[in-house]
């Protein structure tokens, strides 16, 4: 195995680190995608699109709002 200096140890740890949190996300919008098509049906493309575009913050808020929602409309994800 090749000598690393510090910062390509510390660039490879960030990047983990980055894929780790990425990976989180995607895991969240995937559940979420998941949630709302077996709560409401199939969705939309204008749906998917607008989960796909959603903050981490905003997919953990919908992942708790979906619990009580009655339609695509209460979540925000019209279409």
């Amino acid at each position: 195995m090749p000598h690393l200096s510090t910062a390509e140890r510390i660039g490879r740890e960030i990047g983990r680190e980055e894929g780790r949190i990425v990976g989180k996300v995607e895991g969240r919008r995937e559940l979420l995608l998941d949630q709302v098509a077996v709560k409401f049906g199939p969705l939309t493309d204008v749906s998917i699109v607008a989960i796909n575009h959603l903050t981490e913050e905003k997919l953990d808020q919908l992942g708790k709002d979906i619990l009580t929602a009655n339609s695509l409309n209460e979540l925000g994800l019209t279409g």
